[in-house]
């Protein structure tokens, strides 16, 4: 999912934003913390998908750690399914909330 988020973000909303000239360090700074930010929301979305006790093995398999990243994946996979969609619609509005600040994000960095 990372990357998915990663590739969109650096080649479109940095040039739609006027942000694309920045460093290469400001740069992967900025897509990082967008990265983190879509992950969180469409993590959020996909939780809310599910029903409690789907909600409740999803902790269990999150808290398991590594050892569990294949069942964790396995699980995501069958409860969630793509997340493709969602994660473009996140892009799309973290877009548009993000149009207009560029000045703020500039100091930001």
């Amino acid at each position: 999912m990372q990357k998915q988020i990663k590739e969109n973000l650096e080649t479109n909303i940095l040039q739609d934003l006027g942000l694309a000239n920045l460093s290469l360090n400001k740069k992967v700074a900025l897509v990082d913390k967008m990265t983190d930010l879509i992950e969180h929301r469409v993590l959020a979305r996909s939780i809310k998908k599910l029903s409690k006790e789907d909600q409740k093995k999803l902790a269990e398999l999150t808290n398991a750690g590594p050892s569990k990243e294949k069942d964790l994946q396995k699980f995501y996979e069958e409860k969630i399914g793509d997340t493709g969609d969602i994660i473009i619609d996140e892009i799309l509005k973290l877009k548009e909330e993000l149009k207009g600040q560029k000045d703020k994000i500039l100091k930001e960095l």
